[in-house]
């Protein structure tokens, strides 16, 4: 049996150790791309919706209905709720009873 994930295809320490070697290449002194004394720019940060989006990749990829409540309860109000609220009410007519 495969370990369990936080993303899917990718382990943990896989994911740990992608992000020290981004962190070792993007702060080494021979990558650097900032004048000496200067702070390097931050990468900028992905918009909200691609963290959102990715919870309700994962909710699909679990396929159950304590994924998604998790994900409504998670993001009430937010325009995938309702993209949610329909999928898990598929889910729940698709089981058998």
């Amino acid at each position: 049996m495969a370990p369990r994930t936080a993303v899917p295809g990718r382990s943990l320490a896989g994911l740990f150790g992608a992000a020290v070697i981004a962190f070792l290449v993007a702060d080494g002194p021979a990558m650097s791309h900032s004048p000496p004394g200067s702070r390097p720019a931050a990468a900028p940060a992905r918009p909200g919706d691609v963290a959102i989006r990715e919870e309700l990749d994962a909710a699909r990829a679990a396929g159950t209905v304590a994924a998604y409540e998790l994900f409504i309860a998670r993001h009430p109000g937010h325009a995938l709720e309702r993209t949610a609220r329909e999928e898990l009410e598929r889910l729940r007519a698709a089981r058998p009873r």
